[in-house]
């Protein structure tokens, strides 16, 4: 089944939202440059992973979670991945899509469209 054991230490986050990236100073044009050249990749609204980080699982989860209500989390499938469940099935091994919960009480975009990344 090719398991690998659980990373209980969550590695500092790649992501970048580019509301951030323009805060700090870079343009817009520069930032679609940088995507452009495939240095960073768009993966969630508004947020952009380093191209060497796309397939990094906790990276994604990050960059799905930074555009959510500040109580959602990872759901059940997405979380038997990180943590490496035994009762997963194969099948949810190779899987791209990050499910995401949340409150009820979130009615933001995200909860009214899907949540998922």
């Amino acid at each position: 089944m090719g398991r690998t054991e659980p990373c209980w230490l969550v590695p500092e986050r790649q992501w970048r939202l580019r509301s951030d990236l323009t805060a700090a100073g870079k343009s817009r044009v520069a930032i679609d440059g940088i995507v452009r050249s495939g240095a960073a990749v768009p993966c969630f609204r508004g947020v952009l992973l380093p191209e060497h980080a796309t397939g990094d699982l906790w990276q994604r989860c990050g960059a799905a979670l930074s555009t959510q209500h500040a109580a959602a989390m990872i759901g059940r499938e997405t979380a038997a991945l990180v943590h490496n469940v035994p009762w997963r099935p194969d099948s949810w091994a190779n899987a791209r899509m990050i499910c995401v919960d949340g409150p009820r009480e979130d009615t933001t975009r995200s909860a009214t469209r899907g949540g998922h990344g």
